[in-house]
């Protein structure tokens, strides 16, 4: 197709090298979701059975009334309960020596005027840049974003899973004197626990 043909061509941008570990890391980045979602499969829960535990979990655990945070509780054990927590573990082991890799293989790697890559699947954008440029990046629907060089900007919730069937959300960035834009200001005493995330979950 003609997409296929486009994306290609900007992959012959990179140096065979560079194409390789990119292949490698998002091959490895898959396996992981893969292991993923069969952690929270193993045991007969389907995904959409998790978004609408995790619904509940966080549309009842806050509201103060006592009966409603029981149930929270217990959505929360049931969940808890049918995790395999061997297989997710093996998935971040996978994701975190996958990203790993990339960044060893790429850290020498020079950077030129058009090598950059971008495309979407189903788990998200794949967006690749070896430029020395300084980009501004936001959104939380990145599979994997690489970034070469350049002083960037990254706003809001990046490497965030969007949502429970976009189980990677992978950010490397090799160089740079970068600045990272929270979604809004959150100040707190971690002795007083995390900040409510809105029911986000992530």
């Amino acid at each position: 197709s003609e997409r296929a043909d486009a994306v290609a061509d900007e992959a012959r941008r990179f140096s065979p090298n560079a194409q390789v570990a990119l292949a490698q890391c998002v091959v490895g980045l898959l396996a992981a979701a893969d292991l993923r979602d069969r952690a929270l499969t193993a045991n007969g829960t389907t995904l959409p059975m998790w978004q609408s535990s995790l619904r509940t979990f966080f549309a009842t655990r806050a509201s103060g009334d006592t009966a409603m945070f029981t149930n929270a509780w217990r959505v929360a054990g049931q969940m808890n309960a049918a995790i395999d927590y061997d297989l997710l573990a093996r998935a971040a082991q996978l994701a975190a020596r996958s990203i790993e890799s990339l960044r060893l293989a790429l850290r020498d790697e020079a950077l030129t005027p058009d090598a950059a890559l971008s495309l979407t699947g189903p788990l998200g954008q794949v967006v690749i840049s070896l430029q020395a440029s300084d980009d501004t990046r936001a959104g939380d629907d990145f599979f994997l974003l690489v970034d070469g060089g350049g002083d960037d900007t990254y706003v809001d919730d990046i490497a965030v899973n969007r949502d429970l069937f976009h189980p990677v959300a992978a950010v490397l960035d090799l160089a740079g004197n970068d600045r990272y834009v929270p979604s809004e200001r959150n100040e707190f005493d971690i002795r007083d626990g995390l900040p409510n995330d809105g029911g986000q979950g992530t």
